[in-house]
């Protein structure tokens, strides 16, 4: 099924652009559950109309993992990996008083609250260029704007058996009008899909960028035991290898049935000795066992590790 809807001029409120999305998704995608939170608004932030929504059914969908450039002659991104599963596109149309800044920024923490891994991010002329992006990979005319405006986030995670990707691209055109652009793809999740998508690059990139690398069950970073999974922990050395003076915190939170200092321990020594396996001298790792005792901000998870930068 391929249902494309344009919609009227007439404004609706922010919550009003939420209600209406989830209606879509739960008629549409029922199987599939996308956290409450992560479409949500904050105060301040109101759309002014949608400009299209798109569903569809065992769709081919192209996540960027890079800027946009030409490559073989085409204009693709740098690097992205294609997937197929129910897919849902909408355009969001901002009042030009509203700040590029400001709405991004609520969208994208609204998703990353839940757990969930940023595969990559860009601002400004390191996206590419605005046109390319508008006509050539999304194929909606409104998404061209300044170069010097654009943001784009991609991120995966994992729930309820399915595994998700989205992204969020905003650009402000010449008119100052703000547009951003969610797409969603939901799949059964295997565990020959919950592959790394980062380079050790793109990692490390985002890991100065934010300080901070949480791994979580809901991005796939993390067994049901809260056990660091072996291709993470690979990546992690090679990063780690890479830049041998950086030092790392790194806190264990568990908040699962049983003795939770003792699960949360197991999850440090498995990272630290799995680490040392590859070179990386454990002096480096300055470890911290919160278990259960770090309140909840959002959707419970059994398991977090927090590895942040020194």
């Amino acid at each position: 099924m391929n249902v494309l809807r344009t919609l009227n001029a007439s404004k609706i409120s922010s919550k009003g652009c939420v209600i209406a999305f989830f209606l879509a998704l739960s008629g549409f995608l029922s199987a599939a559950k996308l956290h409450a939170e992560a479409w949500v608004d904050v105060p301040g932030v109101k759309a002014k109309r949608v400009i299209y929504e798109q569903q569809q059914e065992s769709s081919d969908w192209v996540l960027p993992l890079g800027p946009i450039e030409r490559v073989d002659g085409l204009w693709q991104p740098e690097q992205s990996r294609q997937f197929s599963g129910d897919l849902l596109r909408r355009t969001l149309e901002f009042d030009t008083e509203q700040s590029e800044a400001v709405v991004f920024r609520a969208y994208r923490d609204a998703i990353l609250k839940q757990g969930v891994q940023t595969l990559f991010s860009c601002q400004g002329r390191d996206c590419g260029r605005s046109n390319n992006w508008a006509n050539r990979f999304f194929g909606i005319y409104q998404l061209y704007g300044r170069e010097d405006s654009q943001r784009l986030s991609s991120f995966s995670w994992r729930s309820e058996g399915r595994e998700h990707f989205a992204l969020l691209y905003l650009v402000r055109r010449g008119n100052q009008r703000i547009y951003l652009q969610q797409e969603w793809l939901s799949r059964v999740a295997s565990e020959q899909s919950a592959s790394v998508l980062v380079s050790e690059d793109q990692l490390w990139k985002q890991w100065r960028a934010s300080g901070v690398l949480r791994l979580s069950q809901a991005a796939g970073q993390l067994d049901n035991d809260g056990l660091i999974k072996p291709e993470w922990l690979e990546l992690i050395g090679k990063v780690l290898q890479a830049h041998p003076g950086q030092q790392l915190d790194v806190v264990a939170h568990h908040y699962g049935a049983g003795q939770a200092r003792d699960q949360a321990e197991s999850m440090l020594a498995r990272l630290q000795q799995g680490l040392a396996a590859q070179g990386v001298a454990e002096r480096r790792l300055q470890t911290h066992n919160l278990a259960d005792l770090a309140p909840l901000q959002s959707r419970p998870e059994s398991a977090r590790l927090d590895l942040l930068l020194r």
